[in-house]
């Protein structure tokens, strides 16, 4: 088990809150976040290449990965907002991803607390962007209180799955719903906005696979920081920062990270195991 799953979920935040601190421009903020955005889509697509080539393989394979295709890119075209579908990718991947470190992750308990782990992360999401479109014209009492009932739902679920989880698993289970709560403290005073999260998100999946990495050997952990490292910073170079005087032009560079952020979100239902096994399994058998 990975011990160190809700320490990576806390220095995550606080990664990205010494970035928020680091950047106050606006315009500056946007481009780095979009630049690590890059490095971590192309990253990830490069350690899946073979879970997407074995999923292709598969009988049918190619004809699951052409539909998806084309149901993500008709989310796209259609200028489905970005931030529902990052939304339902963010929840997905708060709730599933923990199976990884969840001995009985197949078992009843443990598959309802995921369900209702992905009813919160979905709610919560909303709540910490109320004041923000398209969240705003949510009525917000009726908000905290859809929040209410799933911070209760959870925590029913949690009860039951103890018989079948260590401490540590527990504590695993729920540290960011905890944090959640302090969260939507500070979102009182604190206006959250979405590239906050997805910024979270990216850090997470950057800082995550290095324990495997390094238990892998010291070649492999040199290898994934240096490819991190490199293509963040080629992205970083080239953004809208004009650090060169060749640079992506800021209209530019949104419309590919929109553009590719919809590509990412929807090749990952087919080959990342932070998803529910019924999406997995579409492509995997």
């Amino acid at each position: 088990m990975d011990i160190g799953y809700t320490a990576i979920r806390v220095a995550s935040i606080a990664v990205v809150a010494g970035l928020v601190a680091a950047t106050p421009e606006p315009g500056a903020w946007t481009a780095v976040v979009w630049s690590i955005s890059f490095g971590h889509y192309g990253i990830g697509l490069w350690y899946s290449r073979t879970q997407v080539l074995a999923a292709g393989r598969l009988p049918g394979g190619l004809l699951r990965f052409a539909l998806l295709g084309v149901a993500g890119g008709t989310l796209y075209w259609s200028d489905w907002p970005l931030t529902y579908y990052f939304g339902i990718h963010h929840a997905l991947n708060e709730s599933y991803m923990l199976d990884r470190v969840t001995r009985a992750a197949s078992s009843r308990q443990v598959r309802s607390l995921r369900a209702a782990g992905l009813v919160l992360h979905l709610v919560l999401y909303a709540a910490l962007l109320r004041h923000r479109s398209p969240f705003a014209m949510l009525d917000a009492a009726w908000l905290l209180g859809a929040l209410a009932l799933s911070y209760t739902l959870f925590a029913v679920m949690l009860a039951r799955a103890r018989d079948v989880m260590s401490r540590r698993e527990l504590f695993d289970n729920a540290s960011l719903e905890v944090v959640g709560l302090g969260l939507l403290a500070a979102s009182t005073v604190v206006d959250f906005n979405v590239l906050q999260i997805a910024c979270y998100h990216f850090i997470f999946w950057i800082l995550y696979p290095i324990r495997a990495q390094g238990r892998a050997g010291g070649r492999a952990l040199l290898g994934y920081l240096a490819l991190t490292l490199g293509v963040t910073s080629v992205f970083v170079a080239f953004s809208p920062l004009a650090i060169f005087e060749t640079h992506f032009a800021k209209a530019t560079y949104k419309e590919l990270f929109v553009g590719l952020s919809f590509l990412h979100i929807t090749l990952s239902f087919a080959v990342s195991s932070a998803n529910p096994g019924w999406i997995r399994k579409r492509f995997t058998a």
